[in-house]
């Protein structure tokens, strides 16, 4: 039983009650609001030690005491870690810290508390794995390409390139016991490791400290540059092959901003220096620019490792077991390298080398101090550039002092190597011990300043030197060597220079050595068919001290001049300091076994002659069989002391007696530095390159003056010496004077005993810009030195200028001309040949004005070449030049430039302009015609004066008269005519239209008003031009567009043209061919060749004109385009033409169909709804029945009917018009409507049928058009018929008498029902052809009031307009009284409702105590609702009611509605 509660009690509770929690609930609502305001306000507090696993968003989280981690830690962008000094973290196995933010170690400027120190260090210690036999995250990384299982893999602390740098700083931090992280290092396309890695980030790292790290400590990659201050870094103890330096960088910094490492300590690897002892270095960078300095490697295996890097490793300490210092290659962007340099360090090793430079490197060692390197070189060098400047190397207990081989260049200086266990240099890799023959490649070495002493000893070569030789001071295998104002001392039995295969060139150097001063030989394998190479050497200026032989040569050439030979020590068991020999046959065309030789074994020179010493004298040339010493001003030696040890025939070894000489180069009196001087033999060969001093002079050389060999002796045997009488240039078996007559042959040989072959020489010096000079030289004995002047020939500059004489100024001056040194042909084929020619440049051109009397006083032209001070192939400079000077303060007239080039040296010759100056411009007159003037003759005639200021040597300069024309049309003309003092000008204006013009004369000098009036006075005319010419017609008459003609040789062409204001002189005709395509004149189609038919001269008095046009040889069915004009002597009409076809078919006997145009239709007109998508919008269309129009008098020809509509051919429309089999032709606009959605495109215009008879013959109809109109629906009240009689206009009220006239448009033949619309049909009508319809209804078939009309079109009720609704006989009252009761009702209705709403909501009731309650009837709980819903539902009148204060009335709940179903309120949108 259910048991009603009264409305004010709702489950247990009061209506006062619920009221009173609903107050307290929104009064704590407003407060919640109220404080959440404030919660923003509030400041953050940063999380301590929060997080032990997973993501830190917080700016920041504080990490302080210890902390313990579980698992990884990502450091988000946006969010900070902030570790304050002494704190220790605990880190899970195989887990990593991954920054992505901002990560503040023990440092206050980026948020910690302090600056943490070695005594409060911030720790992070990695654990042990429970399972070391676990497998750990990273096997199978990269894609399955990497398998590490080990646990402990991916363990320490990843700075990503998103860092806040300026909330990062890791400041004495110490990692330990981490495994280390692997990343993909794209330089070298392999994984590293790192326990701390920076990819991309670059802090500041600063005390860094590593223990028991697996792998690397530190790992830089991806453009990282931290910046390292101190620390201790490790290398890797893992017993894996992951093992890695202390420090790896790849792809770190940049050439502005290196990877910066100061004051670090490193501690490397024990392992040893073998190739599979896993050593490692203390630092390894790859591609990376780097600036490394005050750091300390004490120990370990390697030191630091550079490859393709730069920048700069300065004032370290290396002390290392194996190399100390690893260059290999050089860093390269782009087309740019980059240099490293290596500055100030301490490099002590125990066995290899302690600095090394490898493929490619380019290195500076600077001030660097070396030893050690038992089983190595102080400074091994490979394929690279290396400059050595300062610094000491040694003690090196291994093998050499420097030791570079391979194609490297070396310039040492200023260094003292000491102490060295073998050669303290050696230039080229010679073959050591039992080694094999080593390939000869170009090497290069450069030695100054430089102190080099020792002992060194166990040098062994059983190729070069048959086992063991005493260590010389340097030792050059196939190298370029220059020795310049060095110490060599070397004891031990060592020779000062031993050279295989060499250049050398050896000046102002002391040598105190034991062995011999220097050793010179070839270079020769033995091998059958190998190349032999000699050394080619120059000596100059050097001290020679101890020396057992001063020189030993061996099928070599070498020059010796200005030197002190002493007496060899006792020790070589020989007197003589020199020792010349010539191993084996003797190379000589056309020798054979038995006479001794062959050319096969000549030598050449070396082929490090690619690379020849700095500043070599010699040419790199030499004697191809014969050992050569040439000598001069030599104390201690002559013919007498110089043996020959070997020598297979007399020319086999040469010695050559040579005079010093020196040269100096002036031009016009002034020395001149670095000129090239080139001396050659009498045959050419070149002998010396030299280059002048910037005091004029070469260095001092020797030219042989007399030739000597040894063939002679007692009894004419050679005795080892060439120091008998006839031994020398007339018995040497060379032509010494160049002119082609041997030894005795020769005249100079017939003086006497004393007589010898003269020696000649050619001297050629040249500098750029300065000269040239060619000369012979006739070398005889010498006393002291013989100083040659050379005066260079200067080839002398030329200047032209492009003005002429007379040219003219305004004002200013302005010269432009050319300019060029030497000879100048224009373009050449390389910058060299331009060069050759033109041996200089021009370095002024000067300009010397009217009022400048001294060259001195000239002014400058300006170079606008653009040469740069070049001469290339196509340019140089002043190749273009100019000169501007103000002259707008002189008087006009004439006046006098003079211009010349210097080219530093020379002046050219002078060239003179005298020129017009302008400065005032001209006056002018104009005599005729009259201003306002009437022009009818067709030709004006001007006449006038002019005058002008200057009056100079070139007469007149009045140049032109000109005239500015603006008249009808925007006609524009700009002319001119010969000027004078007086002149005259006629202009034809007969062919220009009629009307107003407006003249502008003025006068121009040389100077002033070209083109434009400018300052010059102008004379304006107004002018008014009578040349009115009406332009002729033409018109043909025969043949009419689209006729088909039958052939004939006389088709007639008739037409009129007349002229309205003259004659028509003649008629033009031409013929075209469309078939053809394109006149090539471009006119038009193709035109066909003149004939009779083309010029109609007999015009008849009424305009008419006909001739004879021969068609006969025409194509059958071609079109062809007649054209008519007409002249009337002046102008040409406008052409007329029209196409016509030709019939001339091969059957003459066939007659052409006909086209009737009786009763042909100019359009058929289709009408079409304007809406809808029904496919009979259009009906069926409109049908013409071809067959009423076309006949043929044929018997038994067929007609093919089809369409031929040229203007829409082309986007295939006609093809929509169908022509069925018995030539009706039907076009329904529908179809256009799937190409075309407007309808104002379904027309087709000028539609042309065609017949074809079986002959081929044709007839074409007259154009036709289908005009599609689109129509709709519309209906209007037109008026009433009244006595039969239409009355527009509708009344407002209509009488049973009365007969409506309704009209409007639509589709033709459509049905139009008009009805009530209550249903009662009132009539029907169709629609006619022309799209209108009318219907007539009688007004009593409506009913008394209001009716509305409605029409069916079709089967569409078409919508109702203001036309719709009729009144027959005044309004129905009772129809207007229920409206005015229920409008009342629901009004009484809507104020109910809205009243029951203001009192439940807005009217105050009083509670009552629950115990004054008293329990009500039983009731329907929701009896109010229904009977609500039933007020609405049935409007009454309202009974007001006595309030009752218990039960409210209550209207409804807005958004919700009464289901009487349910019984119950529900949501208004169910």
């Amino acid at each position: 039983m259910e048991i009603a509660l009264a409305p004010d009690i709702i489950r247990g509770r009061t209506m006062s009650e619920k009221n009173r929690e609903k107050s307290i609930f929104l009064s704590f609502l407003m407060l919640t609001s109220i404080m959440i305001g404030f919660v923003g306000a509030l400041p953050t507090v940063a999380a301590t030690n929060e997080t032990s696993s997973g993501t830190i968003t917080a700016n920041p989280e504080i990490w302080s005491g210890s902390h313990t981690v579980t698992g990884d830690i990502v450091v988000a962008t946006g969010g900070r870690l902030v570790i304050q000094p002494g704190t220790t973290i605990t880190m899970p196995n195989g887990t990593m810290i991954d920054v992505r933010g901002g990560i503040c170690a023990g440092d206050v400027a980026c948020g910690a508390n302090g600056m943490a120190s070695n005594s409060s260090r911030i720790t992070f210690n990695w654990q042990d794995p429970a399972d070391p036999e676990a497998i750990g995250s990273c096997y199978g990384i990269f894609n399955n390409n990497h398998y590490n299982r080990d646990p402990s893999c991916n363990e320490g602390i990843l700075l990503r390139s998103t860092v806040d740098i300026g909330a990062t700083k890791l400041n004495h931090v110490t990692i330990n016991n981490a495994y280390g992280m692997p990343l993909w290092v794209p330089e070298i396309s392999e994984v590293r490791y790192g326990s701390l890695v920076t990819e991309g980030a670059s802090p500041t790292l600063t005390g860094m400290k590593f223990t028991g790290i697996n792998t690397t400590s530190l790992l830089i990659l991806n453009l990282a540059r931290p910046n390292i201050v101190g620390g201790e870094f490790t290398v890797g103890d893992d017993d894996s092959s992951l093992v890695g330096s202390a420090i790896q960088a790849y792809g770190a910094g940049s050439s502005l901003q290196p990877l910066t490492i100061t004051n670090a300590i490193f501690t490397g690897t024990e392992n040893g220096c073998g190739q599979n002892n896993d050593g490692r270095y203390g630092i390894w960078a790859e591609e990376s620019f780097v600036d490394i300095q005050y750091s300390v490697i004490d120990g370990g295996d390697y030191g630091f490792r550079l490859d393709n890097s730069a920048g700069q490793v300065s004032s370290s300490t290396i002390s290392t077991t194996c190399n100390g210092i690893d260059i290999n290659n050089k860093k390269r962007a782009g087309d740019l390298s980059y240099k490293l340099t290596v500055t100030g360090n301490s490099i002590e090793t125990d066995e290899r080398s302690p600095l090394t430079a490898y493929n490619f490197a380019w290195v500076d060692f600077n001030n660097n101090v070396i030893s050690g390197a038992s089983e190595g070189s102080g400074i091994q060098i490979s394929q690279s550039q290396v400059n050595v400047n300062g610094g000491a190397i040694g003690p090196i207990g291994g093998w050499n002092g420097i030791w570079s081989i391979g194609e490297s260049d070396v310039r040492i200086e200023n260094v003292t190597i000491q102490d060295t266990a073998q050669e303290p240099l050696v230039a080229g890799q010679y073959p050591w011990g039992s080694e094999g023959w080593k390939t000869l490649t170009e090497n290069r070495m450069y030695v100054a300043n430089s102190v080099i002493t020792g002992q060194p000893s166990g040098c062994t070569s059983v190729k070069l030197w048959n086992g063991d030789f005493g260590c010389p001071g340097i030792h050059a295998y196939g190298a370029s060597v220059s020795l310049m104002n060095n110490q060599f001392d070397i004891s031990g039995g060592g020779d000062g220079i031993r050279a295989v295969g060499s250049i050398l060139d050896v000046r102002n150097n002391d040598f105190n050595v034991s062995g011999t001063g220097a050793t010179i030989k070839h270079h020769d394998t033995k091998v059958a068919g190998s190349q032999q190479y000699g050394s080619l050497g120059f000596f100059s200026m050097n001290n020679w001290m101890g020396v057992g032989q001063t020189y030993n040569i061996t099928k070599s050439s070498v020059t010796v001049q200005s030197e002190n030979i002493p007496i060899p020590s006792q020790s070589v068991n020989t007197s003589d300091p020199a020792t010349l020999r010539w191993e084996g046959r003797q190379s000589c065309p056309g020798c054979s076994d038995t006479t001794g030789g062959d050319w096969a074994t000549q030598v050449l020179v070396p082929e490090t002659k690619i690379w020849p010493p700095q500043e070599f004298p010699l040419a790199l040339e030499m004697t191809n069989n014969s050992t050569v010493f040439t000598y001069s001003n030599l104390t201690g030696l002559d013919t007498s002391n110089i043996y020959i040890d070997v020598s297979p025939s007399k020319w086999a070894v040469q010695i050559r007696k040579a005079e010093i000489v020196k040269f100096r180069t002036i031009v016009e009196g002034v020395r001149v530095g670095g000129t090239s001087v080139l001396v050659e033999d009498s045959h050419g060969d070149d002998i010396y390159s030299l280059t002048t001093d910037s005091q004029g002079w070469t260095p001092e050389i020797s030219l042989a003056s007399d030739f000597h060999l040894d063939f002679r002796g007692n009894g004419d045997n050679p005795d080892r010496y060439a120091d008998d009488a006839g031994e020398n240039s007339c018995s040497d078996g060379i032509d010494n004077d160049g002119d082609l007559i041997y030894d005795l042959d020769d005249p100079d040989c017939n003086a006497g005993a004393n007589s010898r072959e003269m020696s000649l020489y050619y001297v050629t010096a040249y500098k750029f810009g300065k000269g040239y000079k060619k000369y012979s030289l006739v070398m005889t004995s010498q006393t002291g030195v013989l100083s040659e002047i050379i005066p260079l020939e200067n080839m002398d500059p030329t200047v032209s200028v492009s003005q002429n004489d007379g040219h003219s100024f305004k004002r200013s001056v302005n010269f432009t001309g050319s300019a060029h040194d030497g000879m100048w042909a224009g373009i050449y084929g390389s910058d060299d040949l331009a060069q050759w020619d033109q041996q200089g440049i021009v370095e002024q051109v000067q300009v010397k004005d009217p009022f400048t009397s001294d060259w001195l006083d000239a002014r400058l032209a300006t170079d606008s070449s653009g040469a740069n001070g070049e001469v290339t192939y196509n340019n140089h400079p002043f190749r273009n030049w100019y000169f501007e000077y103000d002259m707008s303060d002189q008087p006009e007239g004439d006046y006098t430039f003079e211009f010349r080039a210097f080219d530093g040296v020379a002046e050219s010759q002078i060239v003179t302009r005298t020129i017009k100056l302008n400065t005032e411009p001209p006056t002018i007159w104009v005599d005729g015609p009259a201003d306002n003037s009437v022009i009818d003759e067709g030709v004006i005639q001007f006449t006038g004066r002019a005058s002008d200021s200057y009056s100079g040597i070139f007469g007149s300069d009045i140049q032109r008269i000109w005239f500015e024309v603006e008249g009808p049309n925007n006609y524009y003309n700009l002319f001119d005519k010969p000027g004078g003092t007086a002149w005259s000008a006629d202009w034809n204006v007969g062919h220009l239209p009629s009307g107003s013009y407006v003249v502008k004369i003025w006068a121009s000098d040389s100077a002033f008003c070209l083109n434009t009036p400018d300052e010059c006075n102008e004379v304006t005319l107004n002018l008014e031009f009578d040349n009115e010419n009406a332009l002729p017609v033409v018109q043909l008459l025969t043949p009419f567009e689209g006729q088909v003609i039958t052939s004939s040789d006389d088709t007639l062409l008739s037409g009129v043209a007349r002229d309205t204001d003259g004659t028509v002189t003649k008629v033009e005709i031409t013929i075209r061919d469309p078939q053809a395509g394109i006149d090539p004149d471009g006119t038009g189609f193709l035109r066909l060749p003149d004939g009779p038919h083309s010029l109609v001269t007999d015009i008849q008095p009424n305009g008419g004109w006909a001739t004879a046009w021969d068609t006969t040889q025409l194509v059958h069915n071609y079109n062809y385009i007649v054209e008519a004009r007409s002249f009337d002597g002046f102008q040409y009409s406008d052409a007329s033409s029209v196409q016509i076809k030709i019939d001339n078919p091969p059957n003459q006997d066939n007659n052409r169909p006909q086209f009737d145009s009786t009763n042909w239709p100019d359009s058929i007109t289709i009408f079409c709804e304007e809406t809808g998508t029904s496919a009979d919008r259009c009906g069926n269309g409109k049908s013409i029945d071809l067959t009423q129009y076309f006949s043929d008098s044929d018997s038994g020809d067929s007609l093919q009917y089809y369409v031929l509509d040229q203007d829409i051919a082309a986007d295939n429309d006609h093809v929509l018009i169908k022509v069925d089999d018995s030539g009706v032709a039907t076009f329904n606009p529908i179809d256009m409507s799937y190409t075309y959605s407007d309808m104002a495109d379904w027309s087709l215009q000028n539609v042309i049928f065609q017949v074809r008879d079986t002959a081929g013959s044709t007839a074409s109809s007259a154009p036709i058009d289908f005009d599609v109109v689109g129509v709709s629906f519309s209906s209007q009240c037109a008026g009433l018929m009244v006595d039969g009689q239409f009355e527009s206009g509708c009344p407002d009220e209509l009488t049973k008498s009365d007969t409506l006239v309704y009209s409007g448009s639509g589709r033709p033949s459509v049905t139009i029902i008009g009805e009530t619309e209550a249903g009662l049909r009132l009539a029907s009508t169709v629609v006619q052809d022309d799209g209108t319809w009318m219907m007539e209804i009688p007004a009593s078939r409506l009913e008394q009031g209001d009716n509305t009309i409605i029409f069916e079109y079709g089967t569409i009720e078409q919508p109702k307009n203001e036309d719709s609704v009729v009144n027959l006989g005044g309004t129905s009252d009772s129809g207007s009284a229920l409206t005015t009761i229920l409008v009342i009702i629901a009004i009484i209705v809507i104020i109910a409702v809205l009243g029951g709403v203001f009192v439940f909501f807005f009217v105050e009731f009083e509670e009552e105590p629950e115990e004054m309650m008293e329990p009500v009837a039983e009731a329907d709980p929701y009896a109010w609702a229904k009977q609500n819903q039933q007020e609405q539902a049935a409007p009454q009148p309202v009974v007001q009611q006595q309030p009752v204060a218990a039960e409210p009335v209550v209207s409804g709940y807005p958004g919700w509605k009464w289901d009487s179903e349910q019984n119950k309120w529900v949501p208004d949108n169910q």
